[in-house]
């Protein structure tokens, strides 16, 4: 990549950061309710007019909004998220407590949906209009149909009530724990995975260069694993940049019934209290794990397909 074209996604960078935080800002200003009548009410401190006001100008909550904004980004630059008004120590502490958690359950998940989806998407366009292939799509079409909370709820049942095989309620994050929910996200993942594999491979079988192939006498298999494969390769890299942003996000709902203790559960948390340096701190996380996963989408493109970069390059 040119000088040109880094200084440019630097600052595309910085207006992308800035839009989304000025965004947050403005509707936790707008938003009904009052974070130091919130913290009062927790801490069981008997909320008077003196009181409100004291905590008010303590959190900074009466100076004007665009005061507030601006302390906030000047100490963002600093890698200062401010206080958490809920958990009373630094937001950036708070998010290193989480993320963990998040990044275990995303990468899991992510795991469990490549080694199902990916073989299961090429067997329904190898077995086209087979009932395997009908099969195989009924299964995608209630895995994308089946909330993630219900599909939650129904391992938790089986594989933690009945069967005992998992801990139910574990307020920790670990492999074992991971397991349910990982399973419940790929799961929801997979049919969008198999239908966008089945889809990728059939268009490329219908490609010249196969049917040539063919024509020649090569194997199924060695076409598959030597020139289909390869060639499914970059637009599997868009859909899983889109999934890990998505996952490293904190899925919420999944989180919450697991009692997974990742950024999701954190946030809503967050916006149950009216923690807005946390929340702030929470859309910052996700706007910067999107832009440096279609950074290093980006840099994948180049490197797997160089024609990508020199065409760029010319133009």
């Amino acid at each position: 990549m040119s000088i040109r074209g880094i200084v440019s996604r630097l600052l595309q960078v910085i207006i992308t950061l800035i839009g989304v935080t000025f965004i947050t800002f403005c509707l936790s200003y707008i938003a009904p309710g009052d974070p130091a009548m919130t913290v009062l009410e927790t801490a069981e401190i008997s909320v008077s007019q003196e009181t409100l006001e004291s905590t008010r100008h303590g959190m900074g909550l009466d100076r004007p909004f665009l005061v507030q904004y601006g302390s906030w980004l000047g100490q963002a630059v600093r890698g200062d998220l401010g206080q958490s008004y809920s958990a009373k120590k630094p937001v950036v502490d708070k998010m290193k407590e989480a993320a963990p958690a998040t990044i275990l359950l995303a990468f899991m998940s992510i795991a469990f949906m490549l080694v199902t989806a990916v073989p299961l998407g090429i067997i329904t366009a190898l077995k086209r209009n087979h009932w395997v292939d009908y099969l195989l799509r009924i299964v995608t079409f209630f895995a994308v149909s089946i909330p993630t909370f219900w599909t939650g709820l129904m391992l938790l049942y089986f594989f933690g009530l009945k069967l005992g095989w998992f801990t139910i309620g574990s307020s920790k994050a670990s492999f074992e724990g991971a397991v349910l929910p990982a399973l419940t996200l790929a799961f929801f993942m997979g049919g969008k995975y198999m239908r966008q594999m089945r889809l990728i491979v059939l268009e490329e079988l219908e490609k010249e260069y196969v049917l040539g192939m063919r024509a020649r006498g090569l194997s199924t298999t060695r076409i598959i694993l030597h020139h289909v494969l390869p060639n499914t390769i970059l637009p599997l890299i868009t859909l899983l940049g889109m999934s890990i942003g998505w996952l490293l996000g904190g899925v919420a709902v999944v989180e919450i019934i697991f009692s997974w203790p990742g950024l999701g559960k954190m946030a809503i948390n967050a916006i149950a209290m009216r923690d807005y340096p946390l929340i702030e701190g929470f859309v910052l996380w996700i706007a910067l794990a999107y832009i440096c996963l279609n950074f290093l989408v980006d840099l994948s493109y180049s490197w797997l397909d160089p024609r990508l970069s020199k065409e760029g390059h010319e133009k």
